[in-house]
């Protein structure tokens, strides 16, 4: 028997550890497979995986560089290390990664659909429109891309060209839960709150793991003034996602409006220990904090809806909590 074949059953050990949640019992599988061939690229590669799994990105970089040593053209362990970056908000060296992935194999498309997701990160949405574009190109029956181009449309408040290109995604696939939600976001921010609650109610069903549509949904009811149904949309929202910030933020200035002051603040000081593990976090959530606050804005400027002084109440404490939240000290 060759290294390669006695390797291959703790290889795949760990593979099946991994699928299972048993980190632990993984890493020691792919342990035990570099100590027999210390040449195994892609035992590195899934020990870089499992690293990321349990949060620990830096010495899962380390992993995926150690892959690329042992094969230089391992286009998995250059897209992986990618996405790894991505996570770290290294945006441009993730992108270099997905450079090298692409120059590997042209055919990559989830190098291109991820280069264009750093690049919207950046807020640099035209050059990421079209990456999603090449990814399209490459594999016409994905529906991903299409879902993409329609979220980066929804930010630049293109909402028309948003919904057909989103609705352009549900027909290649009609499973796809975030283009559900991001189709539901293109009718809450012109104002037509219960039509967007019809398509959150899709995402969830698609994947009742599609916190993004738990708070959206809360939004669109605080938007309302449905104050009461929202919170119990957002405590949804943190259950499914425990690690998503805007949740804790949104569901915190709900309760400010409705005066349950100790319960809005116990649920800041919840994200803020938080942010004070991952300081990241706090970087994130600004982002999407403030985009609500110009979407809550554009809503009273240029759509006619109902709720103008709702709205307006909302607006004036989500804008006092950015300001909280930007002047934390969480290191």
């Amino acid at each position: 028997m060759n290294i390669k074949e006695e390797a291959r059953p703790y290889f795949n050990a760990g593979i099946c550890h991994a699928e299972r949640g048993r980190y632990n019992q993984a890493l020691l599988s792919f342990q035990r497979v570099l100590r027999i061939d210390s040449n195994h690229s892609d035992a590195c590669l899934e020990w870089g995986n499992v690293l990321v799994k349990l949060g620990k990105l830096e010495m899962a970089l380390q992993k995926y560089k150690e892959a690329q040593i042992l094969e230089p053209k391992n286009c998995d362990a250059y897209f992986c290390w990618g996405d790894a970056l991505s996570t770290l908000q290294r945006y441009d060296e993730a992108i270099e990664k997905y450079k090298k992935t692409i120059e590997i194999d042209p055919g990559y498309d989830g190098a291109y659909i991820n280069w264009g997701n750093a690049l919207f990160e950046q807020e640099k949405y035209e050059e990421a429109i079209k990456k999603y574009e090449e990814a399209s190109n490459l594999r016409p029956d994905l529906s991903s891309p299409y879902a993409n181009i329609g979220m980066v449309l929804n930010y630049q408040f293109k909402y028309c060209e948003a919904i057909e290109y989103l609705e352009k995604a549900l027909l290649l696939n009609h499973n796809d839960a975030n283009a559900y939600n991001d189709l539901g976001n293109a009718y809450a921010d012109q104002g037509q709150e219960e039509l967007a609650i019809k398509y959150y109610k899709k995402a969830i069903r698609k994947d009742a793991k599609c916190s993004i549509a738990y708070y959206n949904w809360g939004l669109a009811l605080s938007d309302q003034g449905r104050y009461e149904e929202s919170v119990e949309k957002y405590k949804k929202a943190i259950e499914v996602d425990p690690e998503e910030m805007i949740s804790y933020i949104l569901l915190s200035i709900v309760l400010q409006i409705l005066e349950k002051m100790e319960e809005s603040q116990k649920i800041f000081r919840k994200a803020r220990r938080r942010m004070r593990k991952n300081p990241l976090k706090q970087k994130e959530l600004l982002k999407s904090l403030n985009h609500e606050i110009v979407v809550a804005e554009r809503k009273i400027t240029y759509f006619k809806v109902k709720s103008k002084k709702t709205i307006s109440e909302k607006l004036n404490v989500m804008k006092e909590f950015f300001n909280r939240i930007d002047n934390l000290n969480i290191l």
